[in-house]
This record gives structure tokens, C-alpha cells and sequence, in this order.
């Protein structure tokens, strides 16, 4: 009815119309002559209000009654996907959003799973039209626990001592995450992180992070092959490629800030409890 009303609008506002329908409880849900309803449902309350601004009477009739509507509404049990794939072929091949509208336009019986199948399977729009997105990389998932790790570093932070940085580094598959306080950024103090690491945990297969220079250097990469250790790169301004170890290095800090105002310490002092807000984070996994 709500449909009918928008679609015909410019016909019906301001004359006074008779409303007639098979369903005795919409017949109550629209009378506007029943003052006192107990109707709460939202939407139907937004419908009354659309509604609200024809002049109209309603009343119910059983559908044995309403023969000629009843049977507009009926769907056709011969139409099928076929049905559909030739209209398709007829329009000259439209798009998901040009089809839906001219079968909701036309009241077809076919829905809108129905246009996507359709549309989706046709040789002849994959074949001649082009495509506007690239399909989405197949995303490498680690297997094991310390198979791939994620690094990046957190900073400059404001700091009492040289360390002004935080290397992060983070299990793909556990989410295990360690963090090593650092003063600077280069290879070396990267090298010496992982040596320590290394030594408890052996050696991961792969080591995945962004296009920093110390991730980038010669030095690192030599030491990571005489590993054996495969490596990645994020893309150039693509944070979400590295996204696990971005949203860590958040995190990290968060706890870090938080373990502070409890202990009511200064930003500067961060690395006094830095251990604290790993192990609550490592608690939680």
C-alpha cells in the first residue's frame, strides 16, 4: 500500500480515494479514523506519518473477494532464471542497479539475489565490459605459532632516557606481542632485538613489515638470509598491509598510558612500565 501511494502520489494527494485490501490487519494499522491504537512498531508508526498527508478510507476484503487484485499479485509459476537472463539480454545487458530498478518499475517477480545471479553469470558482460575494481589479493595466513612475524617501530616518544622508540613485534597467528625500547632507528638495533628473540624462540620462517629504512637496509636483509628467513614489504602509503602490527603499536601505547595514570607516573617514565602493559595484553589472549 506504502508503495502504491508513493508511486501514484501525484495523482492522489488532495482528492479523497478508498483504499481496499485483503489483509484485515493492515486494514487497522492504516485507518486514520481509529484514534486510540496500540501500535508501537517504529516503521509502521514512520508509514502512518507518510501516509498521513492523503485523505483516504480503508477497509478489508476477503482476497475470494478481491479477485482481480489477488491475481495481479499472484507470480507467474513459468518465469524463471531463464526468464530473467533473456530481459537481461533484451535491456542490452544492463548493470545490477539499472536492472533492479526497471523490474521493481515493471513489478516483476524476481528479486534482487535473483538480478546479482543473473548479472553475475553473464559471458557476455564479463567478456565486453570493463572493469572499474581490482580483485583483492590473496591474503598470506600464517599456520603455525612464530611461522611469520610482524614488525614496525612506535615513535619518537617523549622519553627521560635515549630511547625514544619502541619495536614492536608481533606472532601473526598467536597475536603474542614483545616490545623492546630502542634510541634509534637504524639496522643494527633491529638485528639486536631479533638476535635476542631468536634465542628463546628459534627461528620464524617469515618476517613481514613496512618500507622503513631499517627494514629496507642491506644489513638487515643479509642477516635475515643467512637465517633463512623469507621477507615482505608493505606497499608505498599502504599502512594496511602491515594492518595486525599498526593496530598493536595502538595497543601497546594504550596500555602503556594506562599503566602510567595508575601508578601516577609522567609520560617520560613509559619504559618503567612497559613490561606491565605487555603482560596485560599478553593475559588477554
Amino acid at each position: 500500500i506504502v508503495e502504491a501511494l508513493r508511486k501514484w502520489r501525484h495523482y492522489l494527494i488532495g482528492r479523497p480515494f478508498h483504499i481496499i485490501t485483503d489483509q484485515q490487519a493492515v486494514s487497522f494499522m492504516f485507518d486514520c479514523n481509529r484514534r486510540r491504537s496500540k501500535i508501537k512498531n517504529e516503521k509502521i508508526m514512520r508509514w502512518r506519518l507518510e501516509l498521513s498527508c492523503f485523505k483516504y478510507d480503508i477497509s478489508y476484503r476477503a482476497g475470494k473477494e478481491n479477485i482481480v487484485a489477488d491475481t495481479l499479485s499472484r507470480v507467474c509459476a513459468t518465469l524463471s532464471s531463464k526468464d530473467l537472463l533473456e530481459l537481461h539480454k533484451t535491456m542490452c545487458h544492463p548493470g545490477v542497479t539499472r536492472m533492479i530498478h526497471f523490474i521493481r518499475c515493471k513489478n516483476l517477480p524476481f528479486s534482487v539475489d535473483d538480478v546479482k545471479r543473473v548479472t553475475s553469470s553473464c559471458q557476455d558482460c564479463a567478456e565486453l565490459k570493463p572493469r572499474f575494481f581490482k580483485n583483492t589479493g590473496v591474503l598470506i595466513k600464517a599456520t603455525a605459532p612464530f611461522e611469520r612475524l610482524n614488525l614496525d617501530f612506535k615513535g619518537p616518544l617523549p622519553s627521560t632516557t635515549r630511547n625514544r622508540y619502541i619495536l614492536t613485534v608481533v606472532d601473526e597467528f598467536s597475536r603474542f606481542p614483545f616490545a623492546f625500547p630502542c634510541s634509534d632507528l637504524s639496522a643494527a638495533t633491529v638485528i639486536t632485538h631479533l638476535t635476542s628473540l631468536f634465542s628463546i624462540f628459534g627461528m620464524p620462517s617469515y618476517i613481514h613489515s613496512d618500507r622503513g629504512t631499517a627494514f629496507m637496509s642491506a644489513q638487515l636483509n643479509n642477516f635475515l638470509t643467512s637465517q633463512g628467513i623469507a621477507t615482505s614489504r608493505t606497499t608505498a602509503y599502504n599502512p594496511r598491509g602491515n594492518g595486525q602490527i599498526e593496530r598493536y603499536n595502538g595497543v601497546i601505547w594504550k596500555a602503556v598510558q594506562m599503566a602510567l595514570r595508575t601508578a601516577n607516573l609522567r609520560t617520560e617514565q613509559w619504559e618503567l612500565v612497559l613490561t606491565q602493559a605487555l603482560h596485560s595484553i599478553r593475559s588477554l589472549l
